[in-house]
């Protein structure tokens, strides 16, 4: 992806050209596999993410069940 391709997404739209630089400049590209735990509950927010492609599933956990509360 590069900083012209972030302008097609919607939270993005109205930014400039100048604007998407700069974001672009200050982003990291983060690849996540199956399973893998992006954050948890109560936990401090260290990032600011973006899902670029893909889904992510909410998951809560009570006593010895987990369900998913939202994908």
């Amino acid at each position: 992806m590069s900083a012209g391709e972030l302008h097609d997404i919607p939270l993005f739209s109205g930014l400039s050209e100048e604007q998407l630089r700069e974001l672009w400049a200050a982003a990291d590209e983060v690849r996540f596999g199956a399973g893998e735990v992006l954050f948890r509950e109560g936990a401090a927010a260290e990032f600011w993410w973006v899902l670029l492609d893909g889904r992510v599933a909410l998951r809560r956990r009570a006593g010895r069940e987990e369900s998913v509360v939202g994908v």
